[in-house]
């Protein structure tokens, strides 16, 4: 017997077999998809938990805060309304619903991907007592279906709402045009800004006399305007801007982008509406500044007076 013919043999046909093998759509309750949304819905950074509760019942702790706002959590273990389909919990994920659009996310998560999303519809989906109503049901589930085949017909990803191809999408400002309306200049160098010794003992006093205001210093200001409040000279990496040359594969080259910040003893007002503003401004270019109360401004603005001398 010649085993080398055979084990090739073999191998042809297992690999015809697996071509011939339809892929699952991404939108079918499989037993795998509905495990996977479970793992989904209590690890996601959506945090799904915290208002739908660990048992699925609409009793997070955020759950209260949002009845009082006239935003009812429902409960996801509850009779199924017989128009109710899969799609309308994927819908929800994707892209929200009229009563969540007062909320900062909107409800819609769709940086998660619709395999997953799938997956936490269909999971979600099965936690409620099915209607009696089976006909209603069936065809309320029937016209869910069409509209989803529908969808993917054509693409590997159902784009709904803002969710548009690239293609399709508004192009970001220049990269250079942000840093001029800033008031950065680009830099590819880096270099390290001189602190004297009186300014770093008092920085180091401030760290210990104000330890909630050094906490917020640290976490959210830090990185970009040094441990001191002395800036950085081209230390803030931005992203990249065209180089010199075509390239490898005709794709151009790109050199690194790095802006210089203010040192903090040189900016004008330091009161904590003014730092407020600045990092709130939608204008500016970087980040939104995260959401912190008044108090926290106002201790961030006495442990930035503290460091720079103000």
């Amino acid at each position: 017997m010649n085993y080398r013919n055979t084990i090739i043999g073999s191998m042809a046909t297992i690999a015809l077999l697996a071509s011939c093998k339809k892929e699952t759509p991404i939108y079918e309750a499989t037993a795998e998809a509905l495990h996977n949304g479970s793992l989904y819905y209590n690890v996601s950074e959506a945090n799904c938990k915290s208002c739908h509760g660990t048992d699925w019942n609409g009793n997070g702790p955020e759950a209260r805060s949002l009845k009082e706002q006239g935003l009812a959590v429902p409960d996801f273990t509850a009779a199924l309304s017989p128009d109710k389909t899969v799609l309308d919990y994927f819908k929800a994920i994707t892209i929200g619903t009229e009563k969540t659009k007062s909320l900062p996310s909107a409800h819609a998560y769709q940086s998660h991907t619709d395999r997953s999303r799938w997956a936490m519809a269909n999971f979600l989906y099965s936690l409620g007592k099915p209607s009696s109503d089976e006909a209603r049901r069936k065809t309320a589930s029937e016209a869910a279906m069409k509209e989803i085949q529908a969808a993917y017909s054509n693409s590997r990803r159902w784009y709904m709402g803002d969710n548009k191809p690239s293609a399709e999408r508004e192009k970001a400002p220049a990269l250079e045009a942000l840093l001029s309306k800033a008031g950065f200049t680009p830099s590819s160098e880096i270099s390290v800004v001189p602190v004297s010794d009186s300014r770093r003992e008092g920085a180091f006093h401030a760290q210990d006399s104000q330890a909630e205001g050094y906490a917020l210093y640290k976490s959210n200001c830090q990185s970009c305007h040094g441990v001191f409040g002395e800036g950085s000279q081209g230390a803030v990496h931005l992203g990249a801007l065209p180089g010199e040359g075509e390239g490898k594969g005709g794709i151009p080259r790109l050199k690194p982008v790095h802006a210089s910040i203010r040192d903090l003893a040189e900016v004008g007002a330091l009161s904590a509406g003014a730092l407020s503003s600045a990092h709130n401004d939608k204008d500016a270019f970087g980040q939104k500044s995260h959401a912190l109360t008044e108090e926290q401004w106002e201790l961030l603005a006495d442990y930035i007076k503290s460091i720079t001398g103000k």
